[in-house]
């Protein structure tokens, strides 16, 4: 009877020590298993590697031996804290960006004041992305991120620093090279970490603001016409000329806009009946916002056709017929102390064009 008894919890102790290895099996199988469901780590994978290391930390030393992918397990939770990471420096690369937006939307006063606030705030940008250092992320594609972000940045600052004096390298730094390539660059960050930014003014800056030689077209009553602006010049003798006249002051000068006008759909004759004149097309002002009136006069740039009264087609030589390309300058009277203008077209683009002297 005793024997009996005992051979009784023999087979009961070791159908218990079976049943208690079963278990552990399956509990590393479970865990195997949570951490291949992990798969690609993204922002969204928390919770399943969170899962897989509570049912990890849960296994005896012994059975952890046993889990053949928990080396993936440690390199998902190095990822994913690697992504939480470069999400919050694209979170503060964007709040530094939308404060530049602001100040581009909002500052008045003169254009240089504009480009000086601008630069300002393109400095600050510059400061905020130095307190992340390139060497911390893992991701060599995010250290990459950084190295364009901040060359983005370096040009809008060398292109801000030649502003007004050099047109062609505010326009190549400033907007090509800086604004654009960060906007791209920003725009998808933001969408690769689950980021929105704020309305980009910049993208809305960039989308009227037109580079120096970029054909506007325009449509008029009298047809369509395409329209480049080259730049705008002072011509000393022709200030001289203005004054004899009495349409200019002591502290006024001759200064010329220059085009390029295609009339691409009408012709614009010496008749006045036909002719177009600039304010269809656009208006220009001063830095301190004072519209221009032309000069209603004769007087030319070297090596164009006169628009007196930014009128095309009334003076001799200036008519344009269809497909011709002619290239016209309007005399204005401007003050001596402006440096830019601002050529506003009618399609909403502009130019800030520094005065070339």
């Amino acid at each position: 009877m005793h024997r009996c008894k005992r051979l009784l919890a023999s087979i009961i102790g070791l159908a218990l020590i079976a049943g208690t290895a079963a278990c552990e099996g399956s509990q590393v199988k479970e865990t195997t298993e949570a951490i291949s469901s992990i798969g690609k780590v993204s922002l969204s994978s928390k919770k399943a590697i969170a899962l897989a290391r509570q049912k990890y930390d849960t296994l005896s030393s012994e059975d952890k031996q046993k889990v053949s992918n928990a080396g993936t397990l440690k390199k998902a939770s190095r990822r994913h804290e690697g992504l939480i990471k470069e999400q919050r420096c694209v979170k503060n690369l964007i709040d530094a960006f939308d404060k530049k937006n602001s100040v581009m939307e909002e500052t008045t006063g003169s254009a240089q004041n504009w480009a000086k606030q601008t630069l300002q705030a393109v400095s600050d940008e510059k400061e905020t992305l130095s307190n992340h250092d390139a060497s911390e992320f893992v991701d060599a594609s995010f250290r990459e991120f950084l190295k364009s972000y901040d060359s983005s940045l370096q040009s809008q600052q060398d292109g801000l620093g030649r502003y007004p004096d050099d047109a062609d390298a505010y326009n190549s730094k400033f907007i090509d090279s800086g604004l654009k390539i960060q906007n791209k660059l920003i725009t998808e960050e933001a969408k690769e970490y689950a980021l929105v930014t704020l309305e980009q003014t910049s993208q809305q800056f960039l989308g009227k603001m037109d580079s120096l030689s970029k054909a506007v077209k325009i449509d008029t009553s009298k047809g369509q016409v395409e329209v480049t602006v080259e730049g705008f010049a002072i011509r000393p003798e022709d200030t001289v000329a203005l004054q004899q006249f009495g349409e200019a002051g002591d502290d006024q000068e001759c200064g010329y806009l220059l085009l390029i006008v295609k009339n691409i759909s009408h012709p614009v004759s010496d008749d006045y009946s036909g002719h177009i004149r600039f304010d269809e097309i656009g208006t220009i002002s001063d830095e301190e916002g004072v519209q221009r009136t032309s000069s209603d006069s004769s007087l030319k740039y070297p090596g164009y056709e006169c628009g007196g009264g930014a009128a095309f087609g009334v003076y001799p030589g200036s008519d344009v017929q269809i497909g011709e390309t002619k290239r016209i300058s309007i005399p204005y009277v401007v003050n001596k102390s402006i440096n830019t203008v601002r050529v506003q077209m009618n399609d909403d683009s502009f130019l800030i064009l520094p005065v070339g002297r």
